[in-house]
């Protein structure tokens, strides 16, 4: 058994995916909304790539991403941990969401003065919520993650440096499309075929549209609809379910069914929601949390952590003693660990998304909020 080749496969096989749909995308009505709500899976498997070839003193893809980009890169990936980020956890997660709804309000409110200036605050929207039919899946400030600066820099954002983030994003995810190509060339030296087919795999039909609020009315109906004890929980809380529906409605509709990338975006999404949930469940709704508080992955499938590790990573670790003869190794792994094979693991966490996406959409769908609208901004 040639565990590196397999692991290298592993690579190929997500980045395959992944530059199926984003190559799809490219020319698809929706390929901005498409980019911002993929960027915490483009992250991922960037940064878990390079981070394989680095621990393995394998060749790296020959461009600058990492020596450029590499905070921004782990700060964008770390979106999917949400309170399991090792910076801070769960206030960690408070201050960055802040500081973003921070500098999105300064953003959207740029150029204004004066008297005019004060009054056009008052109406200017300083927050937009994307949404997949009634779902919600975005909320603008995340875009900051997706813009390759670090937290000090953004921090350091005034007026006058937003007219030059539009160049600088464009430059951050061609930098990220060059690493994805050198990795196809790179497996390619390993004899590690690629096979992705940049087919009209975006069904045409998806229909993601936008609404802009003031965040201040938007987090204060969020805290009401969800019961919080604590408001300052409301744009955090939101994040979590956003992510929810993103791994639970939109990824099954790009990626294919056996998809390993699918596999690991929803079993980790429902892992890390259903940790960051537990730690706030006695300030939220009664019925959000009784969804998981008796019975959750977390606690129903055996050795929980140990999948949550082979399925965050790219190395296989102790797991490569349960690959057998079969063609899908990730498969006996998983297997190996828990007893449940891969179509198995994503239904168990399909299942526990859709209990979070189903209490989210009865709360804060699109016609939910349809009359929180801000007056003056973008609706669609």
């Amino acid at each position: 058994m040639n565990t590196q080749k397999i692991e290298l496969g592993l690579i190929a096989n997500d980045t395959d995916d992944l530059l199926s749909v984003l190559l799809a995308s490219e020319s698809h009505r929706l390929v901005g909304y498409l980019s911002l709500a993929l960027f915490p899976t483009i992250s991922f498997v960037a940064e878990e790539s390079h981070n394989y070839f680095v621990s393995r003193n394998l060749r790296k893809p020959a461009t600058p991403l990492f020596d450029r980009y590499k905070t921004a890169i782990k700060k964008s990936r770390a979106i999917i941990k949400l309170f399991n980020d090792t910076e801070g956890g769960s206030g960690g997660l408070i201050k960055s969401i802040d500081l973003f709804q921070e500098k999105s309000s300064l953003w959207m409110n740029a150029g204004k003065s004066g008297l005019l200036g004060s009054v056009s605050k008052l109406l200017q929207p300083d927050i937009g919520v994307y949404f997949l039919d009634e779902n919600p899946i975005y909320m603008t400030p995340l875009g900051f993650s997706a813009m390759g600066k670090t937290k000090n820099e953004i921090e350091l954002l005034s007026e006058k440096d937003f007219k030059d983030i539009p160049d600088q994003s464009k430059a951050f995810g061609e930098e990220i499309g060059k690493y994805f190509g050198a990795i196809l060339s790179l497996l390619s030296l390993y004899r590690i075929p690629s096979h992705y087919e940049p087919s009209p795999t975006v069904p045409p039909e998806l229909n993601i549209t936008h609404n802009d609020f003031h965040s201040g009315e938007l987090y204060k109906r969020i805290a009401n609809g969800a019961n919080l004890k604590e408001a300052n929980l409301a744009p955090v809380l939101f994040l979590i379910l956003s992510q929810v529906n993103i791994a639970h409605l939109l990824l099954p509709r790009l990626f294919p069914l056996g998809s390993n990338l699918l596999l690991r975006m929803q079993f980790l999404t429902a892992y890390h929601a259903i940790s960051s949930l537990s730690e706030i469940q006695n300030d939220i709704d009664p019925e959000l949390a009784s969804s998981f508080s008796s019975k959750s992955i977390l606690t129903t499938i055996p050795d929980v952590r140990k999948i949550r590790n082979v399925l965050a990573h790219y190395g296989l670790g102790e797991g490569k003693k349960y690959v057998g003869s079969s063609a899908d190794a990730l498969n006996d792994v998983v297997k190996g660990f828990c007893g449940m094979s891969k179509s198995e693991l994503l239904e168990a966490s399909s299942i526990q998304l859709r209990e979070i996406s189903d209490w989210s959409c009865n709360r804060f769908s699109k016609s939910k909020l349809k009359d929180l609208r801000a007056l003056f901004g973008d609706h669609t």
